[in-house]
């Protein structure tokens, strides 16, 4: 999730994340207080530090990986079988703080103001762990 530059195609979103990736510079991001805001209220609602702690053995941890406060760009590894809750949370909180949401295993980008349902984010069905920006 990010702010801004508005990309509303999932080719130029994996272009900025490639780079972001590949270098950790994080500068083509606009800086706001929302991103922020959306990473303390996701990992809120499903605390990184509980993630192995107090779960029924059958239990699916969400997070697959520690995600890094950003106020520029946030990426969060989670669990392929995050539950339907946990990814409906995602949608709402980007949509709410007014962020690009893209997720690389549709890949589908939906930017704010975008007048399309948006689905959950296609991870959680299969396999491993996934990311999601």
């Amino acid at each position: 999730m990010w702010k801004a530059p508005l990309v509303d195609d999932a080719d130029a979103a994996r272009a900025l994340l490639d780079d972001f990736y590949e270098t950790g510079d994080d500068s083509a991001f606009e800086a706001s207080p929302d991103v922020a805001r959306f990473y303390d209220e996701i990992v809120a609602l499903d605390p990184v530090d509980d993630w192995d702690e107090g779960r029924d053995e059958d239990e699916t941890p969400t997070w697959a990986g520690t995600p890094e406060r950003s106020d520029r760009v946030v990426s969060l590894d989670y669990s392929w079988s995050a539950p339907d809750a946990f990814l409906e949370d995602l949608q709402r909180l980007a949509v709410a703080h007014k962020l690009v949401l893209y997720d690389p295993q549709g890949p589908d980008v939906h930017v704010p103001g975008d007048t399309r349902e948006p689905g959950l984010p296609t991870c959680g069905r299969s396999f491993g762990s996934a990311r999601s920006v």
